[in-house]
C-alpha cells in the first residue's frame, strides 16, 4: 500500500510540475502588448517590408537590364550570322536548304548507293553553290571531293 501511495504522490508531483510548465508558457505567449510595444514591432515590420520593396525593385531592374542585354545579343547574333552567310552571298534560309542537300549527298558518297552518274550530279549541284567554302562545310566537301577521285 505504501508503494501505491508512492506512485501516486510521484504522479501529482509529476503532473503539478507540467501543469505550471505549461501555463507559465502560455503566459508568455498571451503577453498583451501595450501601445508601445505594438508601435515598436509596427515600425520593425513598417521597416522591414520597405527594405524587402526596395530589394525587389532592385532585382526587377537587373532583370529587365538582363533582359535587354539578352535581346542586344540576340540581334548581335542574328546581324552576325546574316554577314556570315552573306559573304558566301546567301541568307539562313539558303543555307539551310543547302545543308538538307549536302547531307543527303554525302550520304550518298560514303554508302555508295546510286548509280556514279546520279552522285556526280548531285555532288556537281553542291559543288556549285559558294555556301560549301562556309567553315561548317569545308572539310566535309574536300573529304568527299577526295573520295569521288579515288573510287
Amino acid at each position: 500500500m505504501k508503494l501505491h501511495k508512492l506512485v501516486l504522490l510521484l504522479l501529482t508531483f509529476s503532473l503539478t510540475i507540467i501543469v505550471s510548465y505549461v501555463s507559465a508558457q502560455d503566459g508568455k505567449d498571451l503577453k498583451r502588448m501595450d501601445k508601445d510595444d505594438w508601435q515598436r514591432q509596427f515600425d520593425e515590420f513598417s521597416a522591414r517590408k520597405t527594405k524587402l520593396t526596395n530589394q525587389l525593385n532592385s532585382l526587377n531592374a537587373d532583370v529587365d537590364a538582363l533582359k535587354k542585354m539578352n535581346k542586344d545579343r540576340d540581334d548581335e547574333l542574328e546581324k552576325s550570322e546574316n554577314d556570315h552567310y552573306g559573304s558566301v552571298g546567301a541568307t539562313k534560309s539558303q543555307v539551310a536548304e543547302y545543308r538538307r542537300k549536302f547531307e543527303s549527298v554525302e550520304k550518298l558518297i560514303y554508302s555508295a548507293s546510286g548509280t556514279k552518274e546520279e552522285i556526280r550530279t548531285a555532288f556537281d549541284e553542291i559543288e556549285a553553290s559558294n555556301i560549301r567554302c562556309l567553315p561548317e562545310f569545308w572539310d566535309r566537301f574536300q573529304g568527299m571531293k577526295k573520295k569521288l577521285r579515288n573510287g
